[in-house]
């Protein structure tokens, strides 16, 4: 039973790099290009994680986790924003949108890695 984590990026690089790293640490990964058609996503998906980046055209990751929490979904998937902004930033974002935590955007694959687990590990995310 692996952990299926969902990522949100409008960029195909990060996607790209990021669902690598995690595929080869035993995770399922699934990916969505953009902030548009999430509720879809979520629902054909079914993620235990949510990777969502903060910075996107036309729809910020924060607005995207308010929408999230806000619907059927807030009982079994969890909301980590994706971003390289500061610690600081990240903080206080994942305070006012309702995230359950966030994740510095790395280049070190075993700091991601770690930083997923803790996470999962901290939330009591199920498997399915």
């Amino acid at each position: 039973m692996a952990y299926r984590i969902g990522i949100i990026d409008d960029s195909e690089l990060v996607l790209e790099w990021t669902q690598s790293h995690l595929v080869r640490a035993g995770f399922e990964v699934v990916v969505h290009g953009s902030g548009f058609g999430i509720a879809n996503f979520i629902t054909e998906a079914s993620p235990h994680l949510l990777l969502m980046d903060v910075d996107m055209p036309g729809i910020t990751g924060d607005f995207l986790c308010k929408m999230v929490k806000q619907g059927d979904w807030s009982q079994r998937v969890r909301v980590l924003l994706y971003s390289s902004s500061s610690e600081r930033k990240l903080s206080e974002l994942t305070r006012q949108c309702g995230a359950d935590g966030f994740v510095k955007k790395t280049d070190d694959p075993e700091e991601l890695i770690a930083q997923i687990k803790l996470h999962i590990a901290v939330l009591g995310c199920a498997p399915s």
